[in-house]
């Protein structure tokens, strides 16, 4: 039998294009790989990481210096909560001063295992907490009915805002990778979702986020707790389920439960030794100091490639607005504003006429008024501050929450506004590029500081290395002049906290600074009195 060659051919597989072939692989790949990926090489860049050395820190001064010594005594004693080599004679009780970052120290830790060096670990956990950030919020925001194109721009925005960026290792406890948690839990409740509708795995990773965060930094499990609360209200005003006030009272009782058993080993330590003397009470007034501004919210990036951005900042910065402080640093970024100014958008637009929006707007827009309220100076929580506790007085904080509603209302606008696949991976795209090109302008100063905190970081080394080798090995370094630990002011070119850079450098040496306890406050006042002469 005779075969002909056009059988052959017809029944031979025809190869693929290269474009249909990488198609193919794409496809493969699951997206969250592909979006940690994505945000890794976003942050290469918008870092010059390629010019980098990771035991140079992103930030050296001020709170910088005191995260790096926290994250430092994680990586040298396995733990942070007591630290032999600080506070000598005496040992430093760190945990006296209650900044329990669980969850962060406890991935600071697993990253040394790898990264041995303090502040090359802090470095990395940072990126890799960024990166954790945008996969968190994509899968929140997918359970919100968002697709998979426009919940990973939006969630890759989200990493990336301004705030992560201006915070980094400066305030490295307000890394934002489990607030989408508590946004989701509040958005659902809000859009009349008992926990009991949310399903089996989105329900516990909703509550396991929560948990998490309530063993975290207090700031977010606080806001959180209040965000789940109204959402809970919200949504039992509209349908009068009492399941969604059931629900929203757990997840406050999970981060409210979990929160107490963070912060259980500070109030053992203050039960066994007193509360410190050094640490400061705070007052109402301070919630006004450090509170949220709509205008540094809609404000641009700063500083700004864009002219007509950077000369709107100049004029911000001239205007000296009363109480500019750390509150910069929530801008929303351009993409964010959008978002921020659509959801008062929807604030004035009548119920009959979003019937056929999600349900997920309408509670985003509503969230995002009730963080706004509280937060704003003068707010509701100046009042809460008046009259239930000033502990909380940082309010300008709550700036993520309101950036992830933002960015909700984005993403849903983008899967309203284009129908089909390829239009949304167009708009999504384009949308992705603007907010990179735009929120990446806030590493400009970590760039432009690199050089100087890398020869900082140089001396360092060598003056600590020749003190080593100098002294005894755990030889105990008298540091001058005596400095209070807590809220101390500058003294000449010593900045807070300077005295910790010894530290964070030094493998062997013990150091005088801090004074954190009682007793080794006292050992400090005594010995700032004797006469040397």
């Amino acid at each position: 039998m005779t075969v002909r060659a056009s059988n052959i051919e017809s029944a031979a597989p025809r190869p693929r294009t290269m474009a249909a072939g990488l198609r193919v692989a794409a496809n493969s790949v699951p997206l969250p790989f592909l979006q940690a990926l994505l945000i890794a090489m976003l942050l290469y860049f918008l870092l010059e990481a390629w010019q980098r050395d990771l035991r140079v820190p992103l930030a050296f001064t001020s709170d910088t210096l005191w995260y790096l010594m926290q994250s430092k005594s994680t990586v040298d004693n396995g733990w942070w909560w007591w630290n032999p080599r600080l506070g000598m004679p005496l040992g430093l009780d760190e945990v006296a001063y209650p900044s329990n970052s669980t969850v962060d120290q406890a991935l600071v830790w697993l990253v040394s295992r790898v990264i041995p060096n303090a502040i090359a670990a802090v470095n990395v956990t940072w990126a890799l907490l960024v990166v954790l950030s945008g996969l968190s919020a994509t899968w929140c925001m997918r359970t919100l009915g968002a697709s998979s194109i426009s919940a990973l721009v939006g969630g890759t925005l989200f990493a990336l805002s301004p705030y992560a960026l201006y915070r980094n290792v400066d305030h490295f406890a307000l890394v934002i990778y489990l607030v989408p948690f508590a946004c989701a839990a509040a958005l659902g409740l809000a859009g009349g979702e008992p926990h009991q509708a949310w399903g089996r795995s989105r329900r516990a990773v909703i509550f396991t986020g929560c948990a998490l965060l309530g063993i975290n930094y207090v700031y977010y499990a606080f806001f959180a707790s209040f965000c789940i609360a109204v959402g809970a209200l919200i949504g039992y005003l509209a349908s009068r389920d009492r399941r969604l006030l059931a629900s929203g009272a757990l997840c406050v009782a999970v981060i409210v439960g979990s929160t107490l058993v963070n912060l259980a080993p500070s109030l053992y330590s203050w039960h066994q030794n007193g509360r410190p003397l050094i640490l400061r009470d705070k007052v109402p007034a301070e919630s006004e100091m450090f509170g949220l501004k709509i205008r540094q919210l809609v404000s641009p990036v700063f500083p700004h490639l864009f002219t007509p951005f950077h000369g709107w900042v100049e004029r911000e910065a001239a205007a000296r607005f009363p109480n500019d402080n750390e509150n910069w640093n929530s801008r929303l970024g351009i993409v964010g504003t959008l978002g921020f100014l659509g959801l008062l958008a929807v604030l004035f637009v009548p119920d009959g006429a979003l019937l056929r929006a999600p349900p997920a707007l309408r509670a985003a827009s509503r969230l995002m008024l009730a963080a706004l309220l509280l937060a704003t100076v003068g707010g509701f929580g100046s009042v809460f501050n008046l009259i239930v506790s000033p502990d909380i007085r940082a309010y300008n904080r709550i700036s993520p929450f309101i950036a992830f509603f933002a960015m909700v209302a984005v993403i849903l606008a983008i899967d309203r506004l284009f129908q089909t696949r390829r239009a949304r991976v167009v708009a999504a795209t384009i949308i992705l590029l603007i907010g990179v090109g735009d929120q990446g302008q806030a590493t400009r100063h970590l760039n432009d500081r690199y050089e100087i905190i890398a020869a900082e970081i140089s001396s360092l080394n060598a003056f600590v290395g020749a003190l080593e080798r100098a002294l005894p090995a755990s030889a105990m370094v008298l540091q001058l002049p005596f400095r209070a630990y807590m809220g101390e002011s500058d003294f000449g070119l010593m900045k807070q906290y300077d005295h910790f850079k010894p530290y964070l450098v030094s493998r062997t040496l013990r150091f005088s600074y801090p004074a954190l306890s009682n007793e080794q406050v006292r050992w400090q006042q005594a010995a700032a009195r004797l006469d040397l002469g």
